[in-house]
């Protein structure tokens, strides 16, 4: 299992790295952006034992990023200035928009 996101610091994907991380899976193992997503959100959860979260499910944590454009075509796209534009945790909204 190949888990992303750690943001551990290490000298190639330094502190704060873990869009970068991803985009390299997509990009130098060939991983499709879909692979990759997952790689840092259900299966790294699943590796530490969060059952409750990781995925969209009913009952689970709410975590959740909107971006713009469909990053499942291009990856890079979350790097870009300003692709983010919600984000829920917690089931709260703490940026962006809803409306």
């Amino acid at each position: 299992t190949l888990i992303a996101g750690s943001d551990s610091g290490l000298s190639v994907f330094p502190q704060g790295g873990c869009l970068e991380e991803v985009c390299s899976y997509v990009e130098l193992l060939g991983l499709s952006p879909g692979q990759a997503l997952l790689s840092m959100t259900r299966d790294a959860a699943a590796v530490v034992g969060f059952d409750d979260a990781g995925v969209l499910e009913v009952g689970k944590r709410a975590d959740m990023v909107v971006a713009q454009g469909n990053v499942l075509g291009d990856i890079r796209k979350l790097t870009r200035d300003g692709a983010v534009e919600v984000v829920i945790q917690g089931g709260e909204c703490v940026f962006g928009s809803l409306n």
